[in-house]
């Protein structure tokens, strides 16, 4: 995957309006398209992971302070697959 370098934030992100990930967001190009990659930290019991997600299925994006996303990760409890 290659970074584009035009946005890398620590944020909460709203997935398809229904859904919420957070996580260090960066924008990459995979597969010929923009990608918006999540690192999501480790918290509690589980290890830290990364999710791609298309520019389709974005409907909101949060930018915080480092701190308030990793508390945001424990708190939505998403779990790698």
């Amino acid at each position: 995957m290659e970074t584009n370098g035009t946005f890398e934030q620590w944020a909460i992100v709203e997935i398809m309006g229904y859904d919420q990930i957070a996580g260090l967001v960066t924008e990459v190009a995979a597969f010929g398209v923009g990608l918006m990659r999540v690192d999501v930290p480790a918290v509690n019991d589980r290890p830290g992971f990364t999710r791609y997600y298309g520019s389709n299925a974005i409907y909101a994006i949060t930018p915080m302070a480092e701190a308030i996303v990793i508390e945001a990760a424990r708190q939505l409890d998403v779990r790698p697959v």
